[in-house]
């Protein structure tokens, strides 16, 4: 029937090469079997969104996710100063349930980069509510609005670590999670 479906990936990848795909719009992205750590690297340097690594035997399975090919997003970390947090809902009421970050820029201000979410245990939310409630202020430390009425802010004293995938072209955190 033609179909290449069947054969190992690195077959399949030597007829996707032969055929020597590209176009205005698009093109068949190169390939770099062993070269893992460096793809991913390179990937990340590029703001690509990551790379799919896929085992050299693996056949072609339309239609199903498996554990042949494995998706490695790009993530970023850095430090992020806390301006205040946002009550949690749920489980979570009463509580933290997001902090509420940003970038240093002069004067004691902050440039409002986001809220953090997730990546919090228990026992760290409990001790994040424990440092931040003496901290409690009126005003808030960003230079932008919060687009939130119900934050509460916080002295811009607390420094947390934070996994993120990208900053927006206005600088806010996608996919932002504490570390």
């Amino acid at each position: 029937d033609g179909s290449s479906m069947a054969l190992p990936w690195t077959a399949r990848r030597e007829r996707l090469d032969g055929l020597g795909l590209a176009g205005p719009s698009w093109v068949a992205p190169p390939s770099f079997p062993g070269e893992a750590e460096a793809t991913v690297e390179a990937a990340a340097r590029g703001s690509l969104e990551g790379v799919v690594a896929k085992r050299l035997d693996s056949t072609y399975v339309p239609g199903t996710r498996t554990r042949a090919w494995v998706k490695v997003k790009s993530l970023r970390r850095d430090e992020f100063v806390v301006g205040g947090w946002l009550s949690g809902e749920g489980n979570r009421a009463g509580r933290i349930g997001a902090l509420l970050v940003g970038l240093p820029v002069g004067d004691g201000r902050l440039t409002y980069c986001g809220a953090v979410g997730t990546g919090f245990t228990q026992a760290e939310l409990a001790r994040l509510g424990a440092r931040l409630a003496p901290l409690g202020r009126d005003e808030s430390p960003f230079v932008e609005p919060v687009p939130r009425r119900d934050a509460v802010f916080v002295a811009p004293e607390v420094v947390v670590d934070v996994e993120y995938r990208e900053r927006t072209t206005t600088g806010i955190l996608r996919q932002p999670s504490y570390k």
